[in-house]
């Protein structure tokens, strides 16, 4: 791994002029990655989706396209850079933008920052379950342990039968320090239980 960053820096060093996207503000760098150290389908892929970027520098979908074969490939920051310029050229492309969201989780990044991505993605489709979970899981993991719950609670609200975010408000129930808030726990994580053995 250690390799792959020594290569991806060199790569992203030398990535300026005809790798350049023009943009309605300054030039946007596509990232380069030197793939000669990859497997064959992933440096295919990759390479392909930086061929379409290069293509339609101005097409929101090439660059998430891109954004997600490097995400999917542990590139989180250039992951990161593809589909936050996918969603300035597309606001409203949500694939990328619970990417986006979710990238946010993985990085050391600003929670405000996070929590605003959070809230773009319900806002475009507020009829989406795992992003209330996923968002859940941020505010949890943050100490927020009300309004984690107050998320699952949002995503059951969608998808009552969504195991993960039962499990979500259950861990949030146990972060508090009350035997109601336990017994309520419990509730949720028995038929979880059964339902895997």
């Amino acid at each position: 791994m250690k390799y792959l960053t020594s290569l991806l820096l060199a790569g992203l060093a030398g990535c300026s002029g005809a790798d350049s996207a023009p943009a309605s503000g300054p030039t946007v760098p596509i990232p380069s990655l030197d793939t000669s150290a990859m497997e064959p389908l992933v440096a295919e892929l990759i390479e392909g989706r930086a061929a379409g970027v290069r293509a339609k520098p101005e097409n929101a979908k090439a660059w998430a396209d891109l954004g997600f074969a490097m995400d999917a490939h542990m590139f989180l920051d250039e992951a990161e850079a593809c589909l936050e310029r996918a969603l300035d050229l597309d606001s409203g492309l949500f694939p990328a933008a619970y990417d986006f969201a979710f990238l946010g989780t993985l990085l050391p990044r600003e929670a405000e920052d996070v929590l605003a991505r959070f809230r773009r993605v319900e806002m475009l489709r507020p009829d989406y379950a795992p992003a209330f979970a996923r968002h859940g899981d941020f505010l949890l993991d943050k100490g927020d342990v009300e309004e984690a719950s107050a998320c699952y609670r949002s995503a059951l609200g969608i998808a009552p039968e969504y195991a993960y975010a039962q499990l979500g408000l259950a861990r949030s129930l146990v972060e508090r320090e009350d035997q109601a808030a336990w017994t309520r726990a419990a509730g949720l994580l028995e038929p979880l239980f059964r339902s895997f053995t």
